[in-house]
């Protein structure tokens, strides 16, 4: 915004390719926990803030609870184990786990080119 060429935090530079994994984390970490509070919501006749804070606190795996978590359906308890597990495991870790990077089986030198 400020029309920057480096980002800086403290007197120190933050490459891009950090700052696009936090995006990356950050991105996936919110459409995952929207997911569950929408299905959370659709299965569980619970008001919207205590399902939002069951989610949220699965999620970052702090142990909290606001005590009903043992009276809601099989479902809703999977959802809340599926979140937990994701939480712990990391966004990026299973991203990166799922995909399939394509593996180059041939390497070529490189070189400079010189140009203008």
């Amino acid at each position: 915004m400020r029309e920057k060429q480096n980002i800086t935090v403290g007197r120190r530079a933050i490459k891009e390719k950090v700052v696009f994994r936090s995006l990356a984390i950050l991105t996936i970490s919110a459409s995952f926990i929207f997911l569950a509070i929408v299905t959370l919501n659709i299965t569980e006749p619970l008001p919207f803030l205590k399902l939002l804070f069951e989610v949220i606190s699965a999620f970052g795996t702090v142990g909290l609870s606001m005590g009903f978590t043992g009276d809601i359906s099989t479902i809703g308890k999977l959802i809340i184990i599926f979140v937990m597990f994701f939480g712990k495991l990391g966004p990026l870790t299973l991203a990166f786990s799922l995909a399939q990077p394509e593996i180059e089986k041939i390497k070529y030198p490189s070189e400079d080119v010189l140009t203008g």
